[in-house]
C-alpha cells in the first residue's frame, strides 16, 4: 500500500493488510492550560521525546511561571511545533505541562497502542512528510500546525500486530543494547586510562626524568617536581566568551565562508575537536571575537560545562557559552592537555553554581596549573600526542563499531514499524531487558532540541538518522 494523498514527496509504504486513516479522524486537538503551573515540565526533542526537563541537562531558559502552559496527560501526543520537521514529537508518560507554543493532540478512539504510535510518529518516512508540510519562510524556522498533521494519512496495523511489533522490538534492541554497552565500556576504560596518564603527567612529569617533588599548597595538585611552579591561569593565557547568535539570524550566516563559527553541538565530546564545516560563517570584518588557530575552546556553561572542548587548528567564532584560552606564557597544546586532565576539571567542578551550571570566566582565571620550563613543556606535549594518538585510535575503531550497531539498530526499528519485516509469527524468546543506553560519555544536551545522547531505545533510536538532517538547534 502506497500512501502519498496527493503528496508526491510523500514515498510511504506500508502492508496492504493494514488500515489507513487521516490524521483528522485519529487525533483531536487539546489545548488545557494549567491554572497553578504547579505540574512537572516536560521537554519535547526529536531526539528523546517526551521526558521530564529534570531529568535532562538542559540549559535553555527556563519561565519562572509554568501557569498557562498546556497540559500532557499521560498518553497524550506533545508535539514540538517548531521542529516537527526533525521528528520532535512523541507519546508522553508523563502528567505535565509542555510550552503554550507547542502542540498536544489526543487519541479520539485508541487506534494505537501508545508504544507503537510513539515509535510511528518519529519514524524518518513520516518525519519527512512533515518536513515537506511545514511552512515558513526560512529553512530554521518551519512550522507544523494541527490542521497540516491531520491532513496526514497514518497506517494503522491490529492492535494484535502493533504489540508483535513492540514485544519484538523491544526483544531485538536489547541485544543491540548490550553489545553497544560493553564496547561503552572499553571506551570508558580507555578514556580512563587516558585520564591516569594526564594526571600523572601533570604532577609528576614523565616517568624516570624527576627525583626530586615538593608539596604544593594546592590538594587537587598534590606534589610536583622540584623546579616547577604552580600559577593561575590568568597569568598563563587570555579567556574571553564568544558572540552567540539568535536562531532567527543564523540563514543570515550561512552565504559568506571568510570565518566559520562554532556552536557548542559542533564541539564533539570524545575526540576534542570542532566541526568547522556546520554551515555558519561570519564575515571578515564583524565584530566577533575570534579565537585563533592553536587556541583551546572549552564549554564552561550548561551540561557540558567543562567537558566539551577542542583545540583549535584554523580561526573561528564562537558561541557565548564557550570559553577561547589563548596562551600567552605557556605552550598552547600544553594548555590544552591541562584543561583535558582530572586536575583540572576537578577544580572547574568544584566552582560550578547555577541553574544550569557553569563557572565564570573571572573564577576560571583563578584556577591552578602546573607549569613547568618551557622546554619541558614541549617534551610533555610531544609525549602525550604519542600516547594519546595510540589510545583514541583504539576508541576510534570502537566507535565506528558502535555507529555501526546504531545505524543497524535504526534499520530494524524503522523497517518493523513500517512492515516492510513481518513479525507476526515471530516467536520471541526469554531474554534480558536492557532497555538503556550507557551514556555516560554520549554528549549533554546544551539546549531543549539539542542533539545527542543515550537514553532510552525508544528515545534514542532516530539519532543516526536525525544526524545526517540539518541542525539548527543551536
Amino acid at each position: 500500500m502506497i500512501l502519498n494523498d496527493n503528496n508526491p514527496s510523500d514515498k510511504r509504504i506500508y502492508p496492504s493488510r493494514w488500515e489507513c486513516k487521516k490524521g483528522k479522524h485519529l487525533f483531536s486537538s487539546v489545548d488545557n492550560r494549567s491554572e497553578e503551573g504547579k505540574e512537572e515540565l516536560l521537554t519535547v526533542s526529536h531526539i528523546t521525546g517526551i521526558t521530564p526537563r529534570k531529568m535532562k541537562n538542559v540549559s535553555m531558559f527556563k519561565a519562572e511561571s509554568l501557569v498557562g502552559y498546556k497540559i500532557c496527560e499521560i498518553n497524550d501526543i506533545a508535539a514540538n511545533t517548531m521542529w516537527m520537521w526533525q521528528g520532535a514529537i512523541g507519546v508522553s508518560k508523563y502528567r505535565g505541562v509542555i510550552s503554550p507554543s507547542y502542540n498536544v493532540y489526543r487519541q479520539k478512539n485508541d487506534d494505537f497502542l501508545p508504544d507503537y504510535l510513539d515509535l510511528l510518529l518519529r519514524e524518518p518516512t513520516l518525519v519527512d512528510v512533515y518536513h515537506s508540510l511545514s511552512t515558513g519562510i526560512r529553512p530554521s524556522r518551519l512550522r507544523l500546525y494541527p490542521e497540516q498533521l491531520f491532513s496526514i494519512d497514518f497506517p494503522v496495523p491490529s492492535k494484535e500486530e502493533q504489540q508483535k511489533i513492540v514485544d519484538y522490538l523491544e526483544w531485538k534492541i536489547s541485544k543491540i543494547n548490550a553489545l553497544i554497552n560493553n564496547l561503552k565500556k572499553q571506551v570508558r576504560a580507555i578514556n580512563e586510562e587516558k585520564q591516569v596518564e594526564l594526571s600523572s603527567v601533570f604532577t609528576k612529569g614523565i616517568a624516570g626524568i624527576h627525583t626530586n617533588f615538593i608539596t604544593c599548597t594546592e590538594p587537587v595538585i598534590g606534589s610536583i617536581p622540584d623546579g616547577w611552579k604552580v600559577m593561575k591561569l590568568k597569568y598563563v593565557c587570555k579567556m574571553y566568551n564568544g558572540d552567540s547568535i539568535s536562531d532567527s539570524e543564523k540563514d543570515d550566516y550561512t552565504t559568506v565562508t571568510e570565518t566559520p563559527y562554532i556552536a557548542t553541538k559542533d564541539v564533539d565530546l570524545q575526540s576534542a575537536t570542532a566541526n568547522y564545516e556546520n554551515g555558519l560563517y561570519v564575515p571578515e570584518n564583524s565584530t566577533f571575537k575570534i579565537a585563533p588557530k592553536n587556541s583551546t575552546l572549552l564549554c564552561i556553561e550548561g551540561g557540558s560545562a567543562g567537558r566539551k572542548k577542542a583545540y583549535i587548528t584554523r580561526d573561528v567564532a564562537f558561541v557565548n557559552k564557550l570559553c577561547a584560552f589563548v596562551a600567552t606564557d605557556i605552550d598552547s597544546k600544553f594548555l590544552f592537555y591541562f584543561l583535558s586532565s582530572d586536575i583540572f576539571a576537578l577544580q572547574f567542578k568544584k566552582e560550578m553554581t547555577g541553574l544550569i551550571g557553569g563557572v565564570s570566566i573571572g573564577t576560571i582565571k583563578r584556577l591552578f596549573v602546573p607549569v613547568p620550563k618551557i622546554e619541558e613543556q614541549k617534551e610533555i606535549v610531544h609525549y602525550l600526542d604519542n600516547k594519546c594518538e595510540v589510545l583514541d585510535k583504539t576508541i576510534l575503531l570502537i566507535q565506528k563499531k558502535i555507529s555501526v550497531l546504531m545505524e543497524l539498530r535504526q534499520s530494524l526499528i524503522s523497517d518493523v514499524v513500517t512492515g516492510k519485516i513481518d513479525v507476526r509469527n515471530i516467536d520471541i524468546p526469554q531474554y534480558e531487558h536492557i532497555t538503556e543506553i550507557d551514556s555516560e560519555y554520549e554528549e549533554f544536551e546544551d539546549e531543549e532540541d539539542n542533539v545527542t545522547g543515550g537514553g532510552s531505545w525508544r528515545s534514542s533510536l532516530w539519532l543516526s538518522q536525525i544526524r545526517k538532517k540539518t541542525d539548527w538547534s543551536h
